[in-house]
This record gives C-alpha cells, structure tokens and sequence, in this order.
C-alpha cells in the first residue's frame, strides 16, 4: 500500500517540473500551430520503458500458470507521435510459473514478444493525447527449470507463435519532452503448440490481456 504516496509524488513532480524549470507549456510548430511535446522532429518520435500487469484469458492456461496476474516489463519506441497515424515497435517481457496437469510446479514460463503496430492518435499535439493501436508481432515461449519432461507434463520447453495485438491508451505530455503513458492492450495468438486442453485434445489458445504504464522522452 506504499505505492499510493509515490505514485502522488511522481504525478505532481510530473506537473510542475516545467514551470520550475521555467519552460513554456506549450511548443509551437513551424506552421504557428501549438503543440504539446519536444518538438525536435516534425513528426514526433518517442522511446520509453516501462512496467505493468498481463494474464491469459483461457481457462486452460489460467489453470496452468499459477497466478491469474502476471507482471511484465516494456521497451517502446513510437515513431509519429505528433501526427495523427504513426507507427510503433515494442519490446515484451512476461514472466508466469507453471504447472503440471497434477498441479505440480514445472518451472517458470518466459515470453519475449516483438511487436509492430499502427498508432492513430486523436489529439497529437495535445497534453493529453488518447490513442488506439492495431498490429503484428512474434512472441518466444520458453519454459525455465522445467522439472516433468513433456512425456509426463503435456508442455514443451518452447513455442514460438503470430500474436496480433489491438488496444487503447492516453499518453500524457510534459511540455519539456517527457511522456507517461498508460494503456490496455488484448493479444490474440495463432498456431500454439504449448498447452493442450486436456478435455478435448485441443491445443490452447494463448490469448492474453495487459495492462501497463511507461515513462519516456518524446524528439
């Protein structure tokens, strides 16, 4: 419950920070429109890090994984932030301890996702800029300290498969350069061979959902 006191501090640090530094609230673009952001490039490029919350929406994998939520970790780079459609590239991280179909542990399930996907901003060149997001990307399972072979637990030690996000955000702008961002994000997979549901046979879907926050620069 200590998150609640540095989560205020972070916010208001957030909002004064330009006038202590003495900073116009906002730039103005070549064409003598206002605009919030850095403004070093026309169109607006920004690179963050940051953290958040995932899980699996099965029910076969929620009852695989130990945890319904999982943490995860972001690299983001969004190239076209002040213009109205933009593009961004994405680094993912997730981290979910398994089980067998016994409920034994079976070590520590990793997934590394790269994505690519098309960012339509509502309000480019404002402090608060809401957005939607829609693409492709590639994501790595691998299975850490896996300790019942697939022979007995049912799961490879890997997969790789398509995941196609789409989701929602609002990215919140100091006038300096530095972005917060907050968004929620639905993944949905193709061709997984890692779980298979053992009422029907079937191999399961590995759609998942997230919920996470960065802090970043905007050029």
């Amino acid at each position: 419950m200590q998150i609640r006191p540095c989560l205020l501090v972070c916010v208001v640090g957030f909002a004064i920070a330009p006038a202590a530094r003495g900073e116009p609230s906002i730039a103005i673009s070549d064409d003598g429109s206002s605009r919030f952001g850095a403004g070093l490039t026309d169109i607006g490029v920004s690179a963050s890090v940051g953290a958040g919350i995932s899980g699996y929406t099965g029910h076969v994998m929620r009852d695989t994984v130990t945890s319904n939520v999982a943490n995860d970790w972001i690299v983001r780079a969004v190239i076209g932030t002040q213009i109205p459609l933009g593009v961004e590239l994405s680094y993912l991280g997730t981290s979910d301890d398994v089980n067998t179909v016994r409920g034994s542990p079976n070590g520590t399930l990793l997934g590394t996702t790269f994505e690519a996907a098309l960012h339509y901003n509502f309000r480019p060149h404002d402090m608060l800029d809401p957005y939607l997001l829609a693409g492709v990307g590639w994501t790595h399972y691998g299975v850490h300290g896996m300790k019942v072979a697939q022979a007995m637990s049912g799961m490879p030690s890997s997969d790789d498969v398509p995941e196609f996000p789409v989701g929602a955000g609002l990215a919140l702008r100091d006038p300096g350069g530095f972005v917060f961002d907050v968004r929620a994000a639905f993944h949905a997979t193709a061709g997984s061979e890692l779980v298979t549901n053992p009422t029907t046979g079937d191999k399961a879907p590995l759609y998942a959902w997230d919920a996470a926050a960065t802090l970043g620069w905007e050029f």
